[in-house]
């Protein structure tokens, strides 16, 4: 079984809005260069992950997914490592607009800025642990996640605080793995509040 997003399944191969792109394009435009200034500092940081972009393509009007994620890491240069925990809320696989089934995903991850620091994009992975009920495992159960970040938009708001927004990132998170495997997929949005130190 399969309890995929429905954002992905239902979606119906539109693009992005045109007027979208171009607000994001200006901002990435527009966006102070960070430089070097955090190379060599540990970050953390806090976010919020929505698919409201998946409903906007999609045309549903219910959220697909939702997720928070603290991090935590080492810039020594452009590139960081960092190690991340999200707690993850989708829908269930009965057709319930609600996003009742809960996974809590563990995992560390690579990341790099460019163009003089206006831009991060970010790769990680880990475990991914059933925290509710589905119709046929129990919490507990573990299984994986994949999480990718072509591109996001960073502007430093002082000395030590980068507020970011990552336009689209791609989940991958499987909490059940064996028998039948229970897979959630989606296209996501997130914002980042993060502090170097």
């Amino acid at each position: 079984m399969s309890a995929g997003d429905r954002t992905l399944r239902a979606r119906r191969g539109a693009a992005l809005p045109g007027s979208a792109a171009a607000v994001l394009a200006m901002a990435l435009v527009l966006a102070p260069g960070t430089g070097n200034a955090g190379t060599g500092k540990w970050f953390a940081g806090i976010e919020g992950n929505f698919s409201f972009l998946g409903q906007l393509i999609s045309g549903e009007a219910a959220l697909g997914s939702f997720a928070y994620r603290v991090a935590a890491g080492y810039r020594p240069s452009a590139f960081d490592v960092f190690a991340a925990v999200e707690h993850g809320f989708w829908k269930d696989d009965e057709g319930s607009e609600r996003l009742r089934i809960q996974t809590l995903d563990v995992g560390v991850g690579v990341g790099g800025t460019f163009f003089d620091g206006r831009v991060r994009a970010e790769l990680s992975g880990g475990a991914s642990i059933l925290l509710t009920q589905s119709q046929l495992d129990e919490p507990g159960t573990t299984g994986f996640f994949l999480d990718a970040r072509p591109a996001g938009i960073r502007w430093r708001m002082g000395g030590n605080i980068i507020v970011s927004l990552y336009p689209l990132t791609f989940a991958f998170v499987a909490p059940v793995t064996r028998g039948i495997p229970l897979v959630y997929i989606s296209y996501r949005t997130a914002v980042v509040c993060e502090l170097e130190f």
